[in-house]
């Protein structure tokens, strides 16, 4: 009698399988047969794929196999399925993302009808059902490793392994009627229904499987591009906007622009920071610091229009209310020329002028700021007159964004 442990690879797929994906089950079952496995490689064509979910699972329950389902566009290392085999859980899935932006992780935690949710409402993606709610997990609240909630987990069906016993329990006569297939969609009491992957989660969680995601995985998820945790954590910062609420001049879009070329930034100088308001954006995106330099008191010749209240009042209070939270904010209260002779040549990466904006006032700011950086200068109000002759005379043709000019500088060099 043969008593290998056996497990059938199932493929549900509806289209072309990836050539590469075909290599991919093709090395996995070598390498688990090679490690005493019986193994059953079975490709499933329908139009619906909870259906071939349905029919691999049946044949594993009735064939004694254990089940490990694979998608036709998920790409992978022929050890990454043995991890999840030699884990030991009855029910375990492999992280891997969404292949459409924005590429979120596919796995799920469920909360209960006692935990607030009035402060998640607004960001999470919820799935309710009776008292309890399905939201998405965020990729810092998932491990490079196994683990699972002790609230119940869901997990996608793409990279997924279950064991037969859990399978055998499933397809109980009572279980079916009571619960329906493993995989058919679960109405929800909003007229909703569950996608399957979740839908078999919610049942395994009740009849009180615990489900586990290994989210240390490198599975490539395959559309229009690779999607694996790396691309998530770059694009989904790519595609962030930033903006915030803070008086100020500059626009939400060139908010965004600085807080993204920040985070390209070790050490960044603001020459005119004025309440915080791009200062915070600057703060936000960086990891290095941000150091301020402004008097507080406005510049000369703004001070019988935009910069009048710095006459009347001391704004450097507004100012420490909005930042003054932020550990790797370093505040200089002097004139901007004053504090380049305190810096070093090629010691800042990026200097943000937005100080005075008369000709004299501008060109001088440059001149003295432009040794100190090494990656890029830039300033804000593009569109007057006297700070786009400035910008020229000193630099020649810069890039812009709305308002913003900026001039990136390579080697020492300012790039033409």
């Amino acid at each position: 009698m043969d008593e290998r442990k056996k497990i059938l690879i199932g493929i549900p797929y509806n289209m072309a399988i990836d050539p590469e994906v075909n290599v991919s089950i093709f090395n996995t079952t070598t390498q688990l047969v090679s490690k005493g496995y019986k193994v059953d490689t079975r490709f499933n064509e329908g139009t619906l794929i909870v259906q071939q979910r349905n029919i691999l699972a049946l044949q594993a329950a009735q064939e004694g196999s254990d089940l490990l389902f694979i998608d036709s566009d998920i790409v992978f290392k022929p050890g990454e399925a043995d991890e999840l085999i030699e884990s030991g859980k009855d029910v375990i899935g492999g992280l891997y993302f969404n292949r459409r932006s924005p590429f979120n992780p596919i796995a799920y935690r469920y909360i209960g009808k006692d935990e607030k949710i009035n402060e998640i409402l607004d960001e999470a993606d919820l799935r309710k059902e009776g008292d309890e709610y399905f939201t998405a997990l965020k990729i810092d609240e998932i491990p490079k490793e196994i683990f699972t909630r002790e609230d119940g987990l869901g997990v996608g069906a793409g990279f997924l392994y279950i064991k037969h016993h859990v399978l055998k329990k499933m397809f109980e006569t009572q279980v079916v009627l009571d619960l329906g297939r493993p995989f058919n969609h679960w109405k929800l009491l909003n007229g909703d229904q569950l996608g399957e992957d979740l839908s078999f989660c919610y049942r395994a969680k009740l009849l009180g499987y615990q489900v586990y995601c290994h989210g240390g995985l490198d599975l490539q998820h395959i559309g229009r591009i690779r999607v694996n945790r790396d691309t998530h954590v770059r694009l989904t910062a790519i595609n962030q906007l930033y903006s915030n609420d803070i008086e100020g001049w500059m626009l939400p879009s060139e908010l965004n622009w600085l807080y993204h070329t920040a985070k390209k930034m070790e050490t960044i100088v603001e020459l005119g920071s004025w309440k915080g308001r791009s200062t915070h954006a600057l703060l936000s995106g960086t990891s290095g610091t941000v150091t301020a330099v402004d008097h507080f008191r406005g510049s000369r010749a703004e001070r019988r229009g935009p910069h009048k209240e710095a006459v009347e009042k001391d704004i450097f209070p507004d100012f420490k209310r909005a930042v003054g939270k932020f550990s790797n904010l370093i505040v200089d209260r002097v004139d901007s020329l004053e504090c380049a002779k305190k810096h070093k040549d090629k010691s800042v990466d990026m200097v943000f002028i937005d100080a005075g904006h008369t000709t004299e006032e501008v060109k001088a700011d440059i001149e003295a700021w432009l040794p100190k950086a090494k990656k890029m200068i830039c300033g804000h109000d593009f569109q007057f007159n006297e700070v786009e002759m400035a910008v020229r005379e000193s630099l020649g043709e810069v890039r812009q964004f709305e308002t913003i000019w900026f001039k990136e500088i390579e080697n020492g060099k300012v790039k033409p």
